[in-house]
């Protein structure tokens, strides 16, 4: 026996219990793609219902969300988990989620969100399309206002 504990240690009052509703802010090139997966399989598997347009992975983003479409779309017993891209402005979310909604985001160091965003949305390619012979990414720093994403 090694003598490691492989049970996790509970401290008193930390249980957790199961959570219907949720809203997770998904944030570009931060890993939300794979937490909503998990979030869609756990949703489906308990019976819950997304906010969604059909066919659609946002909800008019970068605009707000359209209220009037989620609500008359609403089923009865009103909707349990909020998990694609969507400009965060709290009021529209309380509108149509669920009381006791929980609110959660995944968060990345913001230079390694930029290079990531930066390399796979095309910028550093355009940057270098147009200036061949310069560093990309002192190029955008230095004239953000050549790329038009």
């Amino acid at each position: 026996s090694s003598g490691i504990n492989a049970e996790w240690p509970l401290r008193p009052g930390t249980a957790c219990s199961p959570k219907r509703n949720m809203y997770f802010l998904r944030t570009h090139q931060t890993g939300t793609s794979s937490v909503t997966n998990i979030f869609y399989r756990y949703g489906k598997e308990h019976d819950l219902s997304f906010v969604m347009y059909p066919l659609k992975l946002h909800l008019g983003y970068p605009g707000r969300i359209n209220m009037l479409k989620l609500e008359r779309m609403m089923p009865d017993t009103g909707y349990n988990i909020l998990s694609q891209y969507t400009r965060h402005h709290q009021m529209d979310v309380l509108r149509i989620m669920n009381e006791g909604t929980i609110f959660t985001t995944l968060l990345r160091h913001p230079v390694d969100q930029f290079l990531s965003v930066f390399n796979n949305f095309g910028v550093k390619l355009e940057m270098r399309n147009l200036l061949p012979h310069h560093d990309p990414y002192e190029e955008f720093l230095r004239r953000p206002d050549k790329i038009t994403m």
